[in-house]
C-alpha cells in the first residue's frame, strides 16, 4: 500500500535535482550566446578619446546589425583604466595601447583571451586653417612663432607618452618643455589648438582627418614606438557575449575599413 507514495516521493526528488541541476548547470549545457534572446544588450563601451570619433561610426554599424544599443564613455586611457579598477560599470575597454590592458590583465579586471589589437595609430602636427605657420617637422616648433603647444598628457595618454618620446628622439623635450600645453587627452590636445588657445597641436593622424579642416603633416614613426592599440572584455561585465561579438565587429572586415578610413593601420603589430 505504501509502495506508490514512496514512487511519487521518489520521482518528485528527481524531478527536483533535474530542475536544480539546470539552473545550476545550464550554461555549461545551453547557447545562450548573443542574439538568441529578444532581449536588447545595452553595452557600456569606455573608449579612448583619440578614436572616439570613429569608434561612433562603429558603434552606430554596429547597432544597425545586432540587437544593441552602445554607449560610449570617452577620456584619456589611463583615466579610464583608473575607473575600471574602481569598479565602474563598464562592458569593454578600448584603450590607445597594448600595455594598460595588459596591466589591467594583470590585476584581474580583464577577461584575457578577449585581448585583441584593433589597429596602430601614428602622430601629426596640426595647425589651423588660418595659420600662417610653416610646419613640416618638429624641428619646426622651435621657431619663435610658435609659443604653445598642446599635447595630451604623457602621464595619462599614449599619444601624449608618443609626442614626448618623439621630442627626446630629436633632442627637444628640454627646450620645448616651457611652451608645452598639458591636455587631459589627445582630442582635447587638437581643441585647444582649433580653439586658438595653442599655436600647434600633437595629435593623432585619425583626429587630423577627422577634422576635416586645418593642417597636418605626419611625424617620422621613427622617432617612437608604435601605437598599438588593443580592446578587451572587462570582468564584471553583465553582457560578455555581447562585448565579444562588438570586438569581433571592430576587427572585422566593416570595423577595419571604417579604421583604415580614418588612417589607421590594421594590419601591422609588433609580433607577442
Amino acid at each position: 500500500m505504501l509502495q506508490k507514495p514512496i514512487v511519487r516521493i521518489v520521482l518528485a526528488i528527481l524531478v527536483l535535482t533535474v530542475f536544480l541541476g539546470a539552473c545550476v548547470l545550464g550554461p555549461m549545457f545551453y547557447d545562450f550566446s548573443f542574439g538568441a534572446s529578444d532581449d536588447t544588450a545595452e553595452l557600456t563601451v569606455a573608449v579612448s578619446a583619440s578614436v572616439l570619433p570613429v569608434f561612433e561610426r562603429i558603434a552606430d554599424a554596429f547597432e544597425d546589425q545586432y540587437n544593441a544599443e552602445v554607449s560610449l564613455t570617452p577620456g584619456s586611457t589611463e583615466q579610464l583604466a583608473q575607473q575600471i579598477e574602481s569598479g565602474a560599470p563598464v562592458d569593454l575597454f578600448v584603450s590607445a595601447d597594448l600595455e594598460t590592458i595588459e596591466r589591467l590583465d594583470e590585476s584581474r579586471w580583464i577577461v584575457s583571451d578577449s585581448i585583441s589589437f584593433y589597429a596602430r595609430g601614428s602622430l601629426a602636427l596640426w595647425t589651423r586653417d588660418d595659420s600662417d605657420l610653416e610646419i613640416t617637422s618638429l624641428d619646426d616648433l622651435t621657431q619663435s612663432d610658435i609659443q604653445r603647444i598642446a599635447i595630451a598628457n604623457p602621464d595619462y595618454a599614449p599619444y601624449g607618452a608618443a609626442v614626448r618620446e618623439a621630442l627626446q628622439s630629436v633632442g627637444l623635450w628640454d627646450e620645448l618643455e616651457d611652451r608645452i600645453i598639458l591636455t587631459q587627452n589627445v582630442r582635447a590636445a587638437q581643441e585647444t589648438a582649433a580653439t586658438g588657445n595653442a599655436d600647434v597641436a600633437i595629435v593623432a593622424v585619425s583626429l587630423a582627418i577627422e577634422a576635416g579642416e586645418g593642417n597636418w603633416v605626419p611625424v617620422s614613426e621613427d622617432l617612437y614606438e608604435p601605437i598599438d592599440q588593443s580592446m578587451a572584455v572587462v570582468v564584471r561585465t553583465t553582457h560578455e557575449d555581447a562585448a565579444r561579438t562588438f570586438i569581433e565587429f571592430t576587427t572585422g572586415p566593416e570595423g577595419r575599413a571604417l579604421l583604415e578610413d580614418v588612417g589607421f593601420d590594421v594590419d601591422q603589430r609588433d609580433a607577442p
